[in-house]
């Protein structure tokens, strides 16, 4: 299967099936080109290696998909704690314990 590929900030990278995408591309422009058919269309996204990006760039948002149309192809590694903390920038700060043990 083909996908879009979105490597996200938090490290995670989620798929969308390029057919998705094919899809609304041809639906666009059967209705609006009188030569095209819906299926010349579709395989013109799903033969070529841009044109299926291309569309989604410029012609789409995410919420024209339904967030059941995408998929997790991997999870960001979860970092060790301590490794998180030593790479971390500290410095110091104050804190009511009461917030500490959920209070005010």
């Amino acid at each position: 299967m083909r996908y879009l590929r979105f490597n996200c900030k938090n490290g995670d990278v989620w798929g969308l099936p390029l057919s998705k995408v094919a899809e609304h591309r041809a639906e666009y422009y059967a209705d609006s080109d009188y030569e095209s058919t819906f299926k010349e269309e579709f395989e013109y996204v799903m033969g070529d290696s841009f044109e299926g990006l291309d569309w989604f760039r410029n012609n789409c948002n995410p919420d024209d998909f339904a967030e059941c149309d995408y998929f997790l192809v991997s999870k960001a590694q979860k970092a060790n704690f301590y490794d998180m903390i030593n790479e971390s920038e500290g410095s110091i700060a104050e804190i009511n314990e009461k917030a500490l043990k959920g209070g005010e």
